[in-house]
């Protein structure tokens, strides 16, 4: 008899990814260390050669016609959106992508399938107490070792690491079917990456149903969520989010907005970091943070678990300097994206002006030369120095202090600024859509444990009597995790 507890996952393709089936034809083009592992074979961009790594990263809409400079000035008006669906190929995107694609891959070594003790690790996983001697532990065999690593992407906000992230985790948003492998039944389906976000409130139990209602989202058959709303403690979720993983076969989890754990309180922040640390080193989930440079305030009370969030490294993504090669081909590129009637050269004082306003920050640049071409339709008709410095004096006034602080570097300034705010209210003047925050809705509530460690550190409250442990009541039983359909 069913219990209160019982999933029953009906394969669907109600999931928001595509169900596609697994193509392991590019296998050969992969590094010997990652083939024969249907896990890795089956991911796409399996063939891609350094030198196409641009290709990614490129997306050059169609230019104004000149029939269609011809048209009203708020007809015209309303093609300048497509200045904010321009993807210019930054330099940063190269080393990004590379470490990216390494991590990705990697993953999935320490996790192969096809090999008996990843088959006991599943097992293990999904019948294993989340308590061992008292302290929380994700069962593994022993011998085997996870191959999972970190990456950290920073930059100041508008550098394009969102964009980057997003570019290149379109390619894997699918949900791979797989059925045979070289002649080996293999009934699996395979969730390469989630995007996530650490919520606006920092808490570590949102992030956690965040977790866990994304892959709900992108998979469409599963109902972790719900089970993750009864998890009464840390120890439940961390497991419940293990089996979830594993179920799934996730590669990847790309976290953005990691400067939000700025407003946590005392202790949460380490134990955040402790979960993601969990994630790599327990569950083999590579993990890739992107956050403004004042997120190394965030994490120095967990400067241990600091190196596990940067094993791969960290990658920053920097302004353009004034008349560097980038931003002049960057320039030159927006500049045939014109709306006004009248065509006039990218002098070097034209050049000038609009890196005054702009700072050499790629999201500042589109959104000065936008505000330019706004100002001008039905007017002058023209793009020169003059309609950048109105666009400095009265339409980015307010952003000014922001400008000047990101080219000095001072990022506490940045951050008492709350720039993003800024730039949301200028994207929707645009009709640009607002930069993402939060995929999930707060819980308005906390695990006991944070609440505890919180009271401690702030000398007030009472700690709960008693331990929670993980078969404090009955998590949701689950299939096979090799038969999973």
């Amino acid at each position: 008899m069913p219990t209160k507890y019982s999933l029953v996952h009906t394969p669907c393709e109600s999931g928001t990814y595509p169900v596609i089936p697994a193509d392991y034809s590019t296998e050969r083009h992969l590094a010997p260390r990652l083939r024969n592992n249907p896990l890795v074979a089956a991911l796409p961009l399996g063939d891609l050669k350094h030198g196409g790594i641009a290709s990614l990263f490129e997306r050059l809409p169609e230019k104004p016609s000149a029939e269609f400079l011809r048209a009203d000035p708020l007809t015209r008006a309303g093609e300048l959106p497509t200045l904010g669906d321009l993807i210019y190929n930054l330099p940063s995107y190269q080393e990004a992508a590379v470490a990216s694609l390494t991590a990705w891959r990697e993953s999935y070594v320490g996790r192969n399938v096809l090999l008996p003790i990843d088959r006991m690790r599943r097992h293990l996983v999904h019948t294993a107490s989340a308590f061992v001697d008292g302290k929380l532990s994700v069962p593994l065999p022993p011998g085997l070792r996870m191959t999972a690593t970190s990456l950290a992407l920073f930059g100041f906000p508008g550098t394009s690491k969102t964009t980057f992230l997003r570019s290149l985790s379109a390619n894997f948003a699918v949900v791979i079917r797989h059925e045979q492998y070289k002649g080996q039944k293999l009934t699996l389906d395979q969730l390469p990456h989630l995007y996530l976000q650490i919520p606006f409130d920092a808490t570590v139990k949102s992030f956690c149903l965040g977790f866990l209602l994304a892959i709900d989202d992108a998979m469409g058959y599963t109902d972790f969520y719900r089970y993750g709303l009864a998890a009464g403690g840390i120890a439940e979720m961390v497991i419940l989010m293990a089996r979830a993983a594993t179920t799934v076969s996730l590669g990847m989890i790309f976290i953005d907005g990691f400067e939000n754990l700025r407003v946590a309180r005392g202790p949460s922040i380490v134990i955040m970091l402790n979960l993601l640390s969990a994630l790599v080193e327990l569950v083999g989930i590579s993990v890739v943070c992107s956050g403004t440079p004042d997120v190394q305030e965030v994490l120095k009370p967990g400067a241990a678990n600091q190196r596990k969030l940067e094993l791969s490294g960290e990658i920053f993504f920097p302004l353009m300097k004034w008349d560097s090669d980038e931003l002049n081909d960057f320039m030159s590129v927006l500049w045939g994206y014109r709306y006004v009637t009248h065509s006039s050269p990218l002098t070097p004082e034209v050049r000038k002006a609009w890196f005054e306003v702009g700072g050499g920050n790629p999201a500042f640049m589109v959104m000065a030369y936008a505000l330019a071409q706004r100002n001008e339709l039905g007017g002058r008709e023209l793009i020169d120095e003059i309609a950048f410095e109105r666009v400095r004096r009265f339409n980015m006034a307010t952003l000014a202090p922001a400008i000047r602080a990101m080219r000095f570097g001072r990022t506490r300034f940045l951050s008492d600024m709350e720039i993003s705010r800024h730039i949301n209210d200028l994207r929707k003047q645009l009709g640009a859509p607002a930069l993402p925050n939060a995929s999930f809705k707060s819980t308005g509530d906390e695990f006991e444990e944070v609440v505890r460690e919180q009271a401690k550190c702030a000398g007030t409250g009472t700690p709960r009597k008693g331990k929670a442990t993980a078969d404090s009541y009955s998590l949701p039983p689950f299939e096979n995790p090799l038969l999973l359909r």
